[in-house]
């Protein structure tokens, strides 16, 4: 009997999430309190049987970091891999009972292939996204050298650019938050 709850519990866990907007999958064993939403387009595929009077309650939490390398000035961004790709800085979502500083250093390490030992992490700011339920917590990320990481399916591309020298386009808000670094 143990063996078979065993089972059906792997078997729920590992239960592949497929994006209703644009056919991107996740195994929902991988993902954190944001399962449902598609990393790829922010598509909400949160299934019918979860009432929206549930979700409204639970505030999705994610982080991001902005890195900048003090000896060039120049600063870290990704090219996020989706339809109409943006240059944003590194973020992801947090999981239940993780805290926000480990998530954020967990994410690190799987978009970036990267331990975060170099990196001083300094939180900036909490912002809240009422169109998707999220407190996103704002960080500032310091190292000493520029690094070449090895980016996961997340992100395209990566670059190091000056304030005066930005990619474009840039994700919504970056702008701001590059003048703050």
């Amino acid at each position: 009997m143990k063996d078979l709850i065993k089972h059906l519990l792997r078997e729920a866990l590992d239960k592949i999430i497929k994006c209703k907007n644009c056919g991107w999958t996740w195994k929902k064993s991988e993902s954190g309190p944001d399962m449902y939403f598609c990393h790829k387009c922010g598509h909400d595929n949160t299934p019918n049987n979860i009432k929206e009077d549930d979700k409204k309650d639970e505030k999705i939490a994610s982080a991001g970091v902005l890195i900048k390398c003090t000896e060039t000035g120049n600063i870290l961004l990704l090219l996020r891999n989706e339809d109409n790709p943006t240059w944003s800085l590194m973020a992801g979502g947090i999981h239940e009972g993780e805290s926000v500083l480990d998530g954020l250093k967990r994410e690190f390490k799987e978009e970036l292939s990267l331990e975060p030992h170099d990196i001083k992490f300094k939180k900036i700011r909490v912002e809240f996204r009422e169109d998707k339920n999220r407190n996103f917590h704002f960080y500032h990320g310091f190292t000493s050298k520029e690094f070449a990481p090895k980016l996961d399916h997340e992100n395209k591309e990566y670059g190091w650019f000056s304030k005066d020298k930005l990619p474009s386009p840039l994700y919504e808000g970056m702008e701001e938050k590059i003048k703050t670094i």
